[in-house]
């Protein structure tokens, strides 16, 4: 009794505080590093359960894509290549198309979203579509005589061309790969001109029903400034995504062909983008038209991938080339005719597989 009332007195007549328990005692022994150690146990031990950090692969899934910004006149290597392998489109900025076309061509283009399909463009006979003549999407070759009463619109597509020509270099030198068969001739190009509109705000059932698509090396979209609302994208994984837009850039979009090209390093973006539909007072907004400019193929091509100019791995002898200087590179594709696949993609209402899954030599 008498310890205690020595212990009492000694903290002014109050009682004394309990003793630690053990799992917050700290001995003199104990290192820094195990202290801290334990105080963040218990902190994570007092976390909700519900608390959970998701992985890169979770978001991308969930997230809409956020396309970087890249310069056709100052380029940054890392962050192109960054965009097409992780995400398969772009803006681009500096390219050259004058501001003001892009509306102009906008303004002609309503008769012609008003004509009936042209399949001759792509290379088709008429009768290989029975469908009516009432296609959300309207095509044409860049060169075509229907083109010559919309000025704009033919002026705006060879802008397009033209950058679309030099991202083509672009994409060829960032990806390592040993050639351009555009600049060497052992690829023939075309130039699509593709009209697009979208009667409704926004709904997913609407952008799945009666969209064509047609397989191309990259895809362009001038942005314009007076345009609101999201592009709607249908990404490698057959989701639709909004990818907000970047006023007077263009939007550059990978497709198939660079994506059997670059031997499955570039992502894809399946067909063209669409445009939000806003509507005013019941009133159609111009939001709802687009054009775009499929820089693509010729008709008898073959489609196979490129080299590369690292060496990779060549230790297996199936399933891999050799090209200048003995280096050898295993395949992910084999080799297709384009007209065959063109076919298969356009006439595909609703892809739920990936066109390219039966050329994959792995997965």
């Amino acid at each position: 009794m008498a310890t205690s009332s020595s212990t009492a007195a000694s903290h002014g007549g109050a009682p004394a505080p309990p003793p630690p328990t053990p799992s917050s005692q700290i001995t003199a022994g104990d290192s820094s590093a195990d202290t801290i150690s334990r105080c963040f146990q218990r902190l994570l031990n007092l976390s909700p359960p519900t608390l959970s950090f998701p992985s890169r692969f979770s978001r991308s899934r969930f997230l809409p894509p956020n396309p970087p910004v890249v310069s056709l006149l100052h380029p940054q290597t890392d962050l192109l290549l960054a965009a097409a392998s992780d995400l398969g489109l772009f803006h681009l900025t500096d390219h050259g198309v004058p501001v003001a076309l892009p509306s102009s061509a906008s303004i002609e283009c309503g008769p012609i979203l008003r004509s009936a399909p042209n399949l001759a463009a792509l290379g088709f006979n008429e009768d290989d579509d029975d469908d009516d003549d009432d296609d959300a999407d309207k095509v044409f070759d860049l060169g075509s005589e229907r083109l010559n009463s919309s000025p704009a619109v033919a002026e705006l597509g060879e802008e397009l061309e033209r950058v679309g020509m030099e991202v083509v270099k672009l994409l060829v030198a960032a990806g390592g790969l040993s050639e351009d068969p555009f600049s060497t001739g052992k690829a023939r190009t075309r130039c699509l001109v593709w009209f697009s509109e979208n009667g409704n705000a926004g709904r997913k059932e609407e952008l799945e029903e009666g969209r064509r698509r047609f397989p191309y090396v990259v895809g362009l979209q001038y942005e314009m400034k007076e345009a609101s609302g999201p592009w709607w994208v249908l990404g490698e994984s057959g989701e639709w995504s909004p990818v907000t837009r970047r006023a007077d850039s263009v939007l550059v979009t990978l497709g198939d062909i660079a994506q059997v090209w670059s031997n499955g390093r570039f992502k894809k973006v399946r067909g063209v983008p669409i445009p939000h539909a806003a509507s005013h007072q019941g009133c159609e907004s111009s939001d709802s038209k687009s054009i775009s400019v499929l820089v693509t193929l010729a008709m008898d091509s073959i489609v196979a991938p490129l080299p590369a100019l690292q060496e990779t791995d060549g230790s297996d002898e199936e399933n891999h080339q050799k090209f200048d200087g003995g280096q050898k590179w295993k395949l992910k594709f084999q080799s297709f005719p384009f007209a065959d696949y063109a076919w298969r993609v356009y006439n595909e209402r609703f892809p739920f597989k990936d066109p390219l899954l039966r050329y994959r030599l792995e997965t």
